[in-house]
């Protein structure tokens, strides 16, 4: 029998670089840093997480150590056996998308705590601010990146801050395998107690938030401290107009050597027919610092190494790891700002959709969305038709078919509900490099976009081989009864198979009698 395993990884290894990518664009900072990773093999939990989850929908979540309890799941235990779930049928709570830490964002999302540290929760609850952050100075988290198998979900509409998991659980129907939460009071756009951040930080938000029901669903795969310095630089930040200070910056004008927001643009270069002549430029085409390279600091990035991705000055090119003949032979090297702008240009064309796998996923979520709403549409229809016809026979075979055809409905409506969380997913990671590419320079968004395709094809990964899983056509795999029907996908028949008429109808005239 294998054993688990916790293996720390390198940070020159390629997980490392996608954890801490995936961890800034949860987190949208540049401020968070990974410190330490660990890789958890747990071979008879992802046995029975394979088992469990098969062609279902399964999401990468982020779990804080200090939302677990201590004496049931302790760090661990949880390498060694991964997450235990309450005997009292609790579930487990984990959300997807955006979190927040003290001083990014809003603390009333996600609460991390400082490592053993009693007062970071209180500082937590006591406000966001980047001022009070920046007070606290360095601190180290710990987190868990899971994958979590929410399959399809009952939605329930909760203006709760606290959940009676219990009872949810309880009233979840068993064709279900989580409850999705929407919070009614939860914000559509990261807002903080400081406005300035709040202006600058990117606006596109996704948290979902999932009740699961049993540990088989959740799989740790890392375990990863990291570091939030509040004192660095916010590189991710947005540009703020120098004429309003209030919203971002969409172009740059040259002449007046200004970064403007749209409508202080139309307002300023209407003034008059000279101003009106004033280029102006998108925000990513601005002149930006190149910088110094890394290894020779004084030495101005010239190059970039398109091979292995390597930013070099002149001295790497003489002395450096590019110096050899034989590895510039093989190597291609562009001039920096060659580079920068062949990348802004592809990503400006491609519109977000790099990756020829996510693309794939992404038409057949479209094609699967196209499909229930049409299934949708073709129960109601059936279904008022067939209660037109049965409610004159006997109002009993009215009331069965009525809640035949509401559970039918119901779970049609979660498919197209649950699908369409899949697109929110993919244009949530996708804003964060739309943004980024009119904000960095060119060597921080060089490397933001390999990193970038690399989560892509992270989650490309992740999630080949699933069929079905909110992506399938519907009537391609049998129902939850027979092994768990994927999100997307109905039963096998005719819809209205389930209808039959008990009983005869009989039509009288007055000139036959009764």
């Amino acid at each position: 029998m294998s054993s688990a395993l916790a293996v720390p990884l390198s940070a020159a290894t390629e997980d490392w670089d996608f954890l801490e990518y995936f961890l800034q664009v949860s987190c949208r900072s540049s401020q968070v840093k990974v410190k330490n990773v660990w890789s958890l093999t747990l071979p008879e939990v992802e046995a029975g997480f394979s088992q469990r989850t098969a062609t279902k929908l399964v999401l990468p979540c982020w779990l804080p150590v200090s939302q677990l309890d201590p004496q049931q799941n302790a760090v661990q235990d949880v390498c060694r056996r991964g997450f235990r779930f309450h005997e009292r049928n609790s579930g487990m709570l984990v959300q997807c998308g955006n979190f927040s830490i003290p001083g990014l964002g809003d603390p009333a999302d996600i609460n991390f705590a400082a490592n053993g540290a009693a007062e970071g929760n209180h500082l937590l609850q006591a406000g966001g601010s980047s001022s009070s952050a920046k007070a606290l100075g360095k601190r180290v988290f710990e987190a868990f990146l899971c994958h979590a198998g929410v399959g399809r979900s009952q939605l329930v509409t909760s203006e709760e801050l606290v959940l009676d998991a219990e009872k949810l659980l309880q009233n979840c129907d068993r064709d279900f395998d989580s409850v999705y939460i929407h919070r009614k009071n939860r914000r559509t756009k990261l807002d903080s107690v400081d406005p300035l951040r709040a202006a600058s930080a990117d606006q596109h938000t996704f948290q979902h938030e999932y009740l699961l029901k049993d540990q088989s669903q959740l799989l740790p795969k890392y375990l990863v401290h990291f570091e939030l310095d509040p004192s660095e630089p916010e590189k991710f930040a947005l540009s703020l107009c120098d004429s309003c200070q209030k919203e971002p910056a969409a172009v740059w004008c040259e002449a007046d050597q200004a970064k403007l927001c749209e409508e202080c643009d139309l307002e300023l270069h209407s003034l008059n027919k000279i101003v009106a002549r004033h280029v102006r430029v998108p925000i990513f085409e601005m002149p930006r610092a190149v910088g110094d390279c890394p290894l020779h600091p004084g030495m101005q990035i010239t190059q970039y190494c398109a091979t292995c991705h390597e930013f070099l000055c002149p001295a790497c090119l003489t002395a450096g790891n590019h110096a050899s003949g034989a590895i510039l032979a093989t190597h291609k090297l562009l001039p920096i700002q060659e580079a920068y702008r062949g990348e802004i240009r592809t990503a400006a064309e491609a519109g977000g959709q790099f990756n020829t796998a996510v693309n794939q996923r992404r038409e057949e979520i479209k094609h699967t969305l196209v499909e229930l709403e049409s299934l949708i549409a073709k129960v109601q229809r059936g279904g008022q038709q067939a209660e037109d016809r049965v409610y004159a026979i006997v109002q009993e075979s009215l009331q069965k078919f009525q809640t035949h055809t509401e559970h039918h409905v119901q779970q049609l409506l979660s498919d197209n509900l649950n699908t369409k969380r899949q697109l929110e997913f993919f244009d949530w990671i996708e804003s964060f490099i739309q943004r980024q590419m009119m904000e960095l320079s060119p060597p921080n968004f060089l490397r933001a976009w390999t990193r970038h395709r690399k989560l892509q094809q992270k989650l490309a990964d992740m999630w080949h081989g699933e069929e079905g899983t909110g992506a399938s056509t519907a009537g391609g795999a049998s129902s939850s009864s027979q092994g768990g029907a994927a999100p997307g996908v109905l039963p096998p028949g005719p819809d209205l198979a389930a209808i039959r008429l008990v009983g005869g109808l009989k039509v009288a005239t007055a000139s036959s009698g009764p």
